[in-house]
């Protein structure tokens, strides 16, 4: 695997497989082929190591992340099935990986009980605000800086759903499907998200104000 190295744009590679010689890379991969995963890596490791960094907040363990899951990919070259999608593949295990490190990083094993998680965002007073985008209220505005430190406090699963959904453009089923969670956890985790971090907003600008 190549060196420690590249830096991620934020956009998100196709995977539109559908040409002879892509068909074939995947399969030379399958088999084993060195050369076929190099080429996969270089193709895929800007994205990945974005999401990686959203969600951890530390380019280091970003970094890890990365090279962690690029790891897994190739010792489980043969499981592969192209359906599913390469980069789905990946994106699945370096979101679950992050997680996982900032969970250890806090001290915490386990995310908290979905019930728990739905009945205080509704219990909250920021109902409008919960259905628009913090992310999208706040960019391009002085706020970027709060918004970054709010989200750096956000339990991962929930950062991380905002993240996909927000800035990696991801349908609900996508996300759950990347984090192995059904699609009920993912709008539950995504409504709390939002609820935080326009309430800290909020609190902010009158602080501000």
């Amino acid at each position: 695997m190549s060196g420690r190295k590249g830096r991620a744009k934020g956009a998100q590679p196709s995977e539109a497989w559908s040409g002879p010689a892509e068909r074939e890379l995947l399969e030379r991969f399958r088999r084993g082929e060195e050369a076929a995963f190099e080429e996969l890596f270089t193709r895929y490791r800007e994205a990945v190591y974005a999401i990686a960094w959203k969600v951890t907040g530390d380019r280091e363990e970003a970094l890890d992340v990365v090279q962690e899951a690029f790891l897994r990919v190739y010792r489980a070259a043969a499981d592969f099935r192209a359906q599913s999608g390469f980069y789905s593949w990946v994106r699945r295990i370096a979101v679950n990986l992050a997680i996982d490190r900032v969970r250890a990083r806090r001290g915490e094993d386990s995310p908290l009980e979905e019930e728990t998680l739905a009945a205080e965002a509704h219990g909250s007073g920021a109902a409008r605000l919960a259905e628009e985008d913090p992310a999208e209220r706040a960019a391009g505005t002085e706020l970027g800086a709060q918004l970054q430190r709010e989200l750096a406090g956000l339990r991962p699963e929930h950062r991380t759903v905002l993240v996909l959904h927000a800035t990696e453009g991801l349908s609900y089923k996508e996300i759950a499907e990347a984090m192995n969670c059904p699609i009920g956890t993912v709008m539950s985790r995504l409504h709390y998200a939002r609820q935080t971090l326009a309430g800290k907003l909020r609190r902010f600008l009158r602080d501000e104000g």
